[in-house]
């Protein structure tokens, strides 16, 4: 270790110090794991106080506050951020590791608080800036908020990190995280806990994700208490998971396993995303790196030997990614008279953090339409994609790749899309259901054929055909797309829907629906005299004159049971066909049956 350059700001003098100072020696830390979701690396820990109920506290904050009207929150906090330290130090391997301190908002107004004193109690510990992350909140409104946004502001570029606390659980919160600009990104459990039964919830919960990798935050689930949980925060996007599913806040560092392994366990039985795409690996390139305490001489080095390099990826001492540094940053010193030499001179203050800017980086396992969203969201100048293995840098996705990559994806959801209604096609519709028989899950097949439609697009012609199939598209899904896990349009007039299985007569109830709204709606395509008679006459498909009914549509409800995996897609075929017959000569013209082995 080595000896502070300063001594904490310690009031002797003050009338409460010799209390407090024995309040102190009662309060200990806990430390909480904060992992990778995707394999469970340990990332860091929280450090959660102890010992306030002994003290007469109901919870920490009853504890702050009344340090707080003490008068002694800055050296009080001073005290207990040594101590933190301390026990974070006890770390096996903490060298890799962040310590996430909570920071009471009201100790950056205090009249007391001096810079350079974290400096000094990490130094003391023989660590460095990024090795701790000031976790803030909304819960204290700050008279000069402005002030304090900005002296985090500071921090950040210093190299320290910076955590917004239980997003979600007050009012000003995106004020908050647009000007304190975190790091990091940690979602209150008011959206985690039973989010996987509650749609709306999850609604929520990806898109505040969504918004925070957009402005360069990394996201931490919190309160992540069971395997169902863990599944929807991964799903929506989550890059680290902490709650007690991983395990409860542990007075003991030692008891802090390096990896998870129930993450562990979870991930290797995951079968639903597979492998990142082999096509994603073989275009990762790998350019040189640099390391954030790098000096700018090692900078104009490195743009030297790689002229054909505009910018290179910005590392920590642990290889996690910063950002990037460009090129075009350092065109006013390079081509200006002396630029380079004042580049050169530490005493300037330019370092490699200056000149650092935000980069979308993504976890290689999140999977092909992670890193094309995260890049369709960034800045038009983004030059690509950082990926990292657990949180480590590996490789890079340039633009050009990415942008082959959007064009393959195109082409590939233009295949799997009816040309003429935009819904998933055929091919898309044999892949659902094989994958849903595979997975044994109950569900009600709906498979709707237009009555009488080629006498209508003989007589109406091939435009009206058109818009029809538009209107039953639109109607279908305004009617089940909220309902149904797929609906979809086979080709023609057929149109496909899997259902929830549920009880027969809501499935009914809701096909008669939207049934009847397309029999209403459709008849506006017909000329007054043919709506008042009720039919139209044309020619049947051996040339006769005849009269048709107006267009209308049936459908065959087919009941998949669970554990269907012996069920083939040439069976469902022909059940069908039965039953859509069946539907055409019924009064109703909806006929269902159930599958049996």
């Amino acid at each position: 270790m080595k000896a502070p350059t300063s001594s904490p700001p310690y009031p002797t003098d003050h009338p409460l110090w010799e209390k407090w100072q024995a309040n102190l020696d009662q309060l200990d830390f806990a430390l909480q794991p904060i992992n990778h979701i995707h394999q469970g690396e340990l990332f860091g820990v929280e450090a959660l106080i102890r010992g306030y109920q002994a003290l007469g506290f109901a919870d920490p904050f009853a504890l702050f506050d009344a340090i707080y009207q003490s008068g002694l929150l800055y050296p009080i906090d001073i005290a207990l951020r040594q101590k933190a330290l301390a026990k974070f130090c006890q770390l096996n391997g903490h060298q890799e590791l962040k310590l996430f301190y909570n920071l009471d908002n009201r100790v950056l107004e205090a009249t007391d608080y001096q810079t350079g004193i974290t400096f000094d109690l990490l130094n003391a510990q023989g660590l460095n800036r990024h090795h701790i992350c000031f976790e803030i909140s909304e819960r204290h409104q700050l008279p000069n908020a402005e002030q304090a946004m900005a002296l985090l502001r500071r921090y950040k570029s210093q190299g320290y990190g910076i955590a917004l606390d239980d997003f979600g659980s007050g009012y000003s919160g995106l004020q908050v995280m647009y000007e304190s600009e975190p790091q990091f990104l940690k979602i209150d459990r008011f959206f985690i806990a039973k989010v996987f039964e509650a749609p709306k919830k999850k609604l929520f919960l990806a898109k505040i994700v969504n918004l925070a990798h957009l402005a360069r935050m990394q996201v931490i689930a919190e309160g992540v208490e069971t395997e169902l949980e863990y599944w929807v925060c991964r799903e929506v996007g989550c890059d680290f998971i902490q709650g007690f599913l991983v395990m409860k806040p542990n007075l003991d560092p030692q008891t802090i396993a390096r990896r998870s392994p129930i993450i562990a366990e979870l991930a290797n039985a995951d079968r639903r995303g597979g492998p990142t795409d082999q096509r994603i690996i073989g275009e990762i390139e790998r350019p040189p790196s640099l390391r954030i305490d790098a000096d700018m001489t090692q900078v104009l080095e490195l743009f030297g030997l790689h002229k054909e390099r505009t910018f290179f990826p910005v590392l920590d001492a642990n290889q996690r990614p910063i950002g990037i540094l460009c090129e075009r940053q350092l065109k006013d010193y390079v081509y200006s008279p002396y630029g380079r030499e004042l580049l050169k001179n530490k005493s300037t203050g330019k370092t490699v953090a200056v000149f650092v800017e935000p980069c979308p980086t993504a976890d290689i396992g999140s999977g092909t339409e992670d890193f094309l969203e995260l890049y369709a969201q960034a800045e038009d100048n983004a030059f690509g994609v950082i990926l990292t293995e657990q949180g480590r840098y590996k490789g890079f996705l340039s633009s050009n790749k990415l942008l082959q990559l959007i064009q393959e994806r195109n082409l590939a959801s233009a295949r799997d899309q009816n040309p003429l209604s935009g819904l998933p096609g055929n091919h898309r519709i044999t892949r659902f259901l094989a994958k849903a028989l595979e997975g044994g899950e109950p569900m009600t097949l709906a498979y709707f054929d237009f009555d009488f439609f080629k006498p209508f697009n003989d007589r109406m012609g091939f435009r009206k055909g058109d818009r029809a199939i538009l209107l039953f598209a639109e109607l279908l899904s305004k009617h089940l797309e909220n309902w149904a896990s797929l609906v979809g349009h086979i080709g023609g007039d057929d149109f496909f829907a899997a259902l929830p299985k549920t009880d027969y007569a809501e499935v009914e109830r809701r096909i008669s629906r939207l049934r009847n709204a397309f029999c209403n709606d459709v008849e506006s395509f017909y000329e007054d005299a043919d709506r008042m008679r009720g039919y139209i006459e044309a020619q049947d498909r051996e040339g006769v004159q005849r009269r048709f009914p107006l267009l209308g549509v049936s459908v065959a409800l087919l009941e998949i049971p669970p554990s269907s995996g012996g069920f083939t897609l040439e069976r469902i075929s022909h059940a069908t066909a039965v039953l859509k017959k069946k539907a055409k000569e019924s009064e109703t013209k909806i006929v269902g049956a159930g599958l049996i082995r």
